[in-house]
């Protein structure tokens, strides 16, 4: 999931959401 958003330079948040969790918990 992390590697998504450093490959990807998505926000955290938007993959968080995608896979059900939340952002919080990072």
């Amino acid at each position: 999931m992390l590697r998504a958003h450093l490959e990807q330079k998505r926000p955290v948040s938007e993959i968080c959401e995608e896979n059900g969790l939340q952002p919080s918990q990072f």
